[in-house]
């Protein structure tokens, strides 16, 4: 099954309708930030809206120095790399039901003025702190963190750069979306440090309320989707390249077979006769390349291989994945499955399988390339429940070997830093970058040491480290 949304069955009446094209060129923009398969299509959207949620609902920081303290009602947050720690909880959900996170935004007024230094956003894996009750010890008052000085992944961790004062802004799409998924639309986020000095920040207590922390979501909400199981059209996967003010586009399609040429006007929903079967034969309405008559798509599959506990292998839902490749040590893989209560049996009885995900694309000429970019050890089973929704996420690392290293070019990087003297890349995605391969980033060559891969129905993302 692709990353992507399952279309609900609707029946569609034509309403002919012309657009005349706004503008005399635009340049098609091919991306693979929604995969497509012949069971799931994307939504139509209305246009994106922002929520903003300021203050923080709670916050507080830690310090290793008086670990049974309580800081929460506090004005500022400090961040110290080894003995000062900041945790935020933010409950968005008065997020629309249905909504679709195209990106999140964590900000917090920094108010030391300092070289650049890096800090870090992570989430917060132990959900029920409190914030008069949390210490370095506790989270409640009552119960200790797994680890002093607060529990947190280092799954989907941003960080950035900044000096003097400000906002440290860091992007946490995928800690929000993952909160969206598995805790109720409330996200927890644990901040910290990169530096041996003291760094004040302001917390929700601070008397300017514009300087106070905040989160800001920018999300576009489902209205439609399309066809009958089997007749899936994708409503949002490649960009327009319109030429010129000739070529008009269509809501419904012309009489006759579906239009192949540029002078055809493209359709959201079929003409007469039966739909387009095969996925060669997909069009797109909100911006087909015109320049392409075929369409080429991207799956990414989810397997769960039952062998190992006499069972057949099964292929499940995906919302979103994370990996981590390294070549020679554990590679890590975690991937959220919705609807978790109708798959839970099915995973719970295949306890020592193997995750693997695949990478299936279609070319134009129709003929696929399978490729194979993650394979783990099934370690950890976990069950989240919503108020509206139930996911499961499964995690896992194996070791493997990148085999024989091969030189790859890195094209369109939209982030490049040096932190501890390493280069960090993010790039397109690339599923046949391995580590251990030569990169060539526009003249700079270096070894790939690890490859962090990110998925979900509106975003695919890759960055690489060197070794």
């Amino acid at each position: 099954m692709s990353i992507g949304h399952r279309a609900q069955s609707t029946e569609h009446r034509a309403q002919s309708t012309e657009h005349r094209a706004q503008s005399t060129e635009h340049r098609a923009q091919s991306t693979e930030h929604r995969a497509q398969s012949t069971e799931h299509c994307a939504p139509t959207k209305q246009p994106m809206t922002i929520l903003t949620i300021q203050p923080s609902d709670i916050d507080n920081y830690l310090r290793s120095e008086n670990p049974d303290n309580n800081y929460g009602g506090a004005p500022f947050v400090y961040l110290r790399l080894a003995d000062r720690n900041a945790i935020l909880k933010f409950d968005f959900s008065a997020l629309p039901a249905g909504a679709i996170i195209n990106s999140a935004t964590l900000s917090v007024y920094k108010d030391t003025d300092s070289a650049s230094i890096n800090f870090f956003a992570y989430r917060l894996t132990q959900t029920a702190w409190t914030e008069l009750g949390s210490t370095w010890n506790k989270y409640d008052g009552t119960n200790n963190w797994a680890t002093a000085g607060g529990d947190y992944t280092t799954v989907d961790f941003v960080e950035v750069s900044m000096a003097g004062l400000g906002w440290l802004n860091f992007d946490v799409t995928a800690q929000v979306q993952y909160a969206q998924n598995n805790t109720s639309e409330i996200a927890h986020f644990l901040l910290k440090g990169g530096t041996a000095n003291l760094i004040i920040c302001r917390s929700r207590e601070y008397s300017d309320t514009v300087l106070r922390p905040k989160l800001v979501i920018d999300y576009s909400v489902p209205i439609s989707y399309l066809m009958q199981l089997g007749q899936r059209y994708a409503l949002n996967a490649y960009s327009l390249n319109q030429e010129s003010l000739n070529q008009r586009y269509a809501l419904v399609a012309p009489s006759g077979p579906y239009p192949t040429s540029l002078n055809q006007r493209y359709a959201l929903v079929a003409p007469s006769g039966p739909y387009p079967t095969t996925l060669n034969q997909r069009y797109i309405y909100n911006g087909y390349p015109t320049r392409a008559t075929i369409v080429s798509a991207v799956i990414y599959t989810l397997t769960l291989t039952g062998a190992p506990d006499g069972l057949s292998d099964i292929i499940l839902p995906m919302s979103s994945f994370q990996s981590r490749l390294k070549d020679g040590d554990p590679s890590w893989l975690s991937a959220i499955v919705p609807n978790g209560r109708q798959y839970s049996d099915s995973v719970n009885t295949r306890p020592n399988g193997e995750l693997i995900i695949t990478r299936i694309g279609t070319k134009e000429d129709g003929s696929q390339e399978s490729v194979e970019i993650a394979r783990v050890n099934l370690e950890r089973i976990r069950t989240d429940e919503g108020g509206r929704s139930s996911g499961i996420t499964l995690s896992g690392h194996k070791t493997t070997s990148g085999g024989t290293p091969k030189g790859i070019d890195l094209v369109d990087a939209s982030y490049k830093a040096v932190y501890q003297g390493k280069r960090h890349v993010r790039t397109r995605m690339d599923s046949n970058v391995v580590p251990g391969d030569q990169a060539n980033m526009a003249g700079e060559v270096f070894t790939i040491g690890v490859i962090t891969r990110y998925v979900n129905p509106r975003i695919t993302r890759m960055e690489v480290v060197e070794a």
